[in-house]
């Protein structure tokens, strides 16, 4: 057998057998080429569970208002909504801002749209198409509220498509003369719907937003805050608890140098895997000796720059800030949408001057926006244990 692992799991984890099981798979996919161990702490941890959300997040438990119609009294229907989202499409993140529309540019791009809808038709000559973008002119103005926030070229153009659809609609059955009085009405009838149809989708998307800002993000922040102020509180009984667990594999590990061990954290635990290993060796107990430390979603970076961690480890000036040798190795992993996984290799160093590994989780769409616990089935997870797990270079023969 290689060098003992020991895992730590993070925040809001209220139930062994849920490491357990995570150890367990990791067991399974790695082989039987390590003893790994698992940390169980979360009956130190916070409270904080649903009811304690309910009580304090506003909104909880509160049903999403219902989308209405143009004129307030009929909810939108299945191809509206569908319309209202896409008018509502956010742009590309990571894009430069566009330069800001005047009045002429978005005219430009609706009558773009309206003459492609007439051609398509075929039943007309330009003129009609020119004489309904004359009447959608004498109705665009900033009246339109909503309209008025739709700035990709795309979606104005496809206004000016929906307009021009109206508008034919109603003078198909003239056989004679395009009606001006009717045009004009059609399109402002047409303009009036997708204003209110926009109005709505920025509704109902902002909703969501906020809801899920309130609902998912503030409960994850809740169990995040609360273990994380119980963890400060009662830090060195969590810290004791990892010492125990190694101590019961066999009590010379992670003593000193050459009774090392590997620390595997998550969240939070990837906090306490460093908090362990980093302490001063004129303390007492002194840091837990590490051959390598595999972090993923770690927020220890962040807290260490904010108010330096002990082992007497300098602030964060604009260097790298150099680990204790204690430290021998470590691999950080961080997934894109993670708001809880930070960066290692820019700030610190490890004694031998090089730089921590931070090792980038494919993000899965399946995944949605909850990431943080995407890393226990990530395939990079393994392949790094495994790369992090071999003997270091100094100990090989």
């Amino acid at each position: 057998m290689g060098t003992p692992v020991f895992v730590i799991h993070g925040i809001a984890n209220r139930e062994r057998d849920v490491l357990d099981g995570r150890v367990a798979e990791l067991r399974d996919r790695l082989g039987d080429r390590w003893e790994i161990h698992p940390v169980y702490w979360g009956d130190l941890g916070s409270t904080v569970d649903d009811a304690v959300i309910r009580a304090v997040v506003p909104g909880f438990g509160e049903s999403l208002p219902e989308v209405r119609g143009p004129a307030g009294d009929e909810p939108l229907d299945e191809d509206l909504g569908a319309l209202a989202v896409a008018l509502a499409a956010a742009p590309e993140p990571g894009a430069q801002p566009a330069e800001p529309l005047d009045e002429g540019d978005r005219m430009t791009m609706v009558a773009d749209g309206v003459v492609r809808a007439v051609e398509r038709d075929g039943r007309f000559g330009p003129e009609v198409a020119d004489e309904i973008v004359e009447a959608v002119a004498k109705e665009w103005s900033g009246e339109l509220t909503w309209l008025w926030q739709v700035t990709d070229p795309v979606l104005l153009a496809e206004v000016g498509a929906g307009i021009a659809g109206d508008a034919l609609r109603v003078i198909a059955d003239d056989e004679f003369e395009v009606r001006g009085e009717r045009v004009e009405k059609a399109v402002h009838a047409s303009l009036t719907t997708l204003n209110n149809v926009v109005g709505a989708a920025l509704g109902v998307a902002g909703d969501r937003v906020t809801r899920w800002a309130r609902l998912g993000v503030a409960k994850v922040f809740a169990e995040i805050l609360g273990d994380v102020l119980v963890y400060q509180r009662r830090q060195h009984e969590i810290h004791q608890r990892v010492r125990e667990v190694i101590a019961a594999v066999d009590p010379v590990l992670g003593t000193d140098a050459e009774h090392r061990v590997h620390l595997v954290g998550h969240s939070l635990g990837a906090t306490i895997a460093l908090d362990v290993a980093t302490r001063s060796p004129g303390t007492a107990p002194g840091p837990v000796w590490t051959d390598s430390v595999v972090t993923f979603g770690s927020l220890w970076p962040v807290f260490h720059l904010c108010d330096p961690r002990g082992g007497g480890m300098r602030p964060y000036t604009g260097h790298p800030v150099q680990l204790p040798p204690s430290v021998r190795r470590w691999v950080n992993l961080w997934e894109p949408l993670d708001p809880f996984a930070f960066l290692a290799s820019k700030a610190f160093t490890l004694a031998d001057g090089t730089p921590p590994r931070d090792v980038s989780v494919d993000h899965r769409y399946a995944s949605g926006l909850g990431t943080h616990s995407v890393y226990w089935t990530a395939p990079q997870l393994v392949s790094e244990l495994a790369r992090a797990f071999e003997p270091h270079p100094e100990d090989r023969v």
